[in-house]
């Protein structure tokens, strides 16, 4: 039975953040946590998604082209092995996070969201669920051609919320 688990913690309305440095404007890590407490003990998991919406409000993504929109992109996700706050995980001081399992990122799709199937992370992170401590969203290295952005779960239209969904037994 699929089911849909929690919020991502952030006080912006996307998973990511701006900064300039003297290469240019660039885009930092992301970081989005849900709460698997909700999760049957004995659940046996099948599938899990977590699906992101991107920010089409957004003055940067109307300047991309759809075809490059809806490519394969090189965002991935990975978990996150330690503890974070959402107020002090920026560049330079985020969590650690494990390199084991990196999941890329398929194409977006026509509804401008992209589902990315994370079982392998959900997998491994219900066998230690006292070590679960979300995932790291990480922009392409390629930033310039992609600098669109996926809303946080404190965007303005909840309909835009990132979502994980776990179907299981």
């Amino acid at each position: 039975m699929p089911d849909r688990f929690g919020n991502n913690f952030g006080d912006t309305s996307v998973l990511t953040f701006l900064y300039e440095n003297e290469s240019g404007l660039n885009k930092g890590n992301g970081f989005i946590e849900f709460n698997l407490n909700q999760l049957p003990s004995n659940a046996k998991l099948k599938r899990a998604i977590l699906k992101l919406f991107i920010n089409t409000n957004d003055s940067i993504f109307r300047n991309i082209p759809l075809s490059e929109i809806f490519q394969s992109h090189g965002w991935s996700a990975r978990a996150v092995i330690q503890p974070w706050d959402e107020h002090i995980s920026m560049y330079g001081n985020e969590p650690l996070t494990s390199g084991a399992l990196k999941i890329q990122f398929p194409a977006n799709d026509s509804s401008f969201s992209c589902s990315i199937d994370v079982t392998p992370i959900i997998a491994k992170e219900l066998e230690r669920p006292a070590n679960y401590y979300g995932f790291i969203i990480v922009p392409p290295y390629d930033q310039k051609k992609y600098m669109f952005n996926y809303c946080s779960s404190d965007h303005p239209d909840q309909s835009l919320h990132p979502e994980l969904i776990i179907d299981y037994e």
